[in-house]
C-alpha cells in the first residue's frame, strides 16, 4: 500500500507546486492586457511592458487604479533620478561646448516629465481625463529631453535609457488612464 500511496502523493505534491511556481511567474491577466494595448504604440513592446509592470512591488496584485499609482510613482521617480544625474554631469568640468545647453534643456524637460507624471497622480481621483492628458504629456517631455541631446551631439547611454523608461511608463499610464476614463 505504501508503494501505490507514496507516488501518487508525490505525483499530486509535484503538480501543486508546479501550479504555484506557474502562477507565480506568469504576470495576472490585467498587467497582460494592459502591456497589449500599450504595444500597440511604438517603441513600447510588450515584453518590455510586462517584465516592467510584473517587477513593481504590488503590481501583480492591484487593480486598474492602482497599477495607474503604481506606474505614475515609477514614473515620478525616474523623471527625478534621470533629471539628478544630468545635474551631476552639468558639474563636470569636461563637457563639449554643446553638451552643456543640450543638458540643461533636458534637465528642464526631466522635470517637466517629474511634475507631469505628479499631475497625473494627483488628478486620478479629480479628473482621470486630465490624469491621461498629463500622462501622456509626460511622454511628450521626455522625447524633448531626448531630442535635445541629440541637438547638443550628446551621447549618454544611461541616460537614453532612464528616458525610455519614461516614454513606457508614458505609454503605459495612458493605455490605464485611459481604462479608467471608460470604466469609471
Amino acid at each position: 500500500m505504501i508503494t501505490t500511496t507514496f507516488p501518487a502523493i508525490f505525483l499530486t505534491l509535484t503538480l501543486i507546486i508546479s501550479l504555484f511556481h506557474l502562477s507565480s511567474s506568469q504576470p495576472p491577466n490585467l498587467i497582460q492586457d494592459i502591456c497589449q494595448q500599450a504595444a500597440l504604440v511604438p517603441p513600447t513592446t510588450f515584453k518590455d511592458c510586462v517584465a516592467t509592470l510584473a517587477s513593481k512591488p504590488g503590481s501583480r496584485s492591484a487593480d486598474l487604479k492602482g497599477l495607474a499609482q503604481i506606474t505614475l510613482k515609477s514614473g515620478i521617480a525616474t523623471a527625478k533620478e534621470a533629471q539628478k544625474y544630468v545635474e551631476a554631469r552639468l558639474l563636470a568640468a569636461t563637457l563639449p561646448r554643446l553638451a552643456r545647453p543640450a543638458l540643461k534643456s533636458c534637465a528642464s524637460w526631466l522635470s517637466a516629465a517629474a511634475g507631469s507624471f505628479g499631475g497625473a497622480l494627483v488628478e486620478l481621483d479629480e479628473d482621470v481625463m486630465s490624469a491621461n492628458y498629463d500622462s501622456k504629456i509626460a511622454g511628450d517631455d521626455a522625447r524633448s529631453c531626448r531630442a535635445a541631446l541629440a541637438a547638443g551631439r550628446v551621447s549618454e547611454p544611461s541616460l537614453e535609457v532612464r528616458v525610455g523608461y519614461l516614454v513606457l511608463y508614458s505609454n503605459i499610464a495612458d493605455v490605464i488612464t485611459d481604462r479608467l476614463m471608460t470604466s469609471g
